[in-house]
């Protein structure tokens, strides 16, 4: 292991979905398994960030947001407060193609930077990322 947290965000009111998309099943599974999958091959913990009590019987620390309504920026927030470790990376839950590849070139890309995002030409991805704890106080 890498002394690397996983966090990953099950967060958001999912009013255009219409139901928590982490819960959702997609090929059997519910989607958050996919990231899950992924993170605990590189991760030494894992927290879940959701208000949802239905996350809190998954077998991984639920961390709630300590400020609500803001968005991803409140749970990424709260769970780098909780986080252990100096790395961190953060997947949303409603990712079920990423993969331990994907989560390794971010690793070994992200430098000396305090946050490095998965991008496609010039779409940035800041849901699929590397976050340095230190980078709190500029949150």
């Amino acid at each position: 292991m890498k002394n690397i947290t996983g966090i990953i965000l099950c967060g958001g009111k999912s009013c255009r979905f219409g139901e928590d998309k982490g819960l959702c099943t997609l090929a059997g599974k519910p989607m958050i398994e996919y990231p899950l999958s992924a993170l605990n091959s590189i991760c030494d913990e894992i927290l879940i960030s959701s208000n949802d009590p239905r996350y809190d019987n998954m077998g991984y620390k639920v961390i709630k947001d300590n400020i609500k309504n803001i968005g991803p920026i409140g749970g990424i927030f709260s769970a780098l407060q909780q986080s252990k470790t100096e790395d961190n990376l953060i997947v949303s839950c409603d990712m079920p193609f990423v993969n331990e590849k994907l989560l390794n070139y971010i690793l070994d890309n992200k430098n000396d930077h305090l946050v490095a995002a998965a991008f496609e030409g010039q779409y940035v991805e800041p849901l699929c990322s590397y976050y340095n704890k230190k980078v709190l106080p500029l949150i």
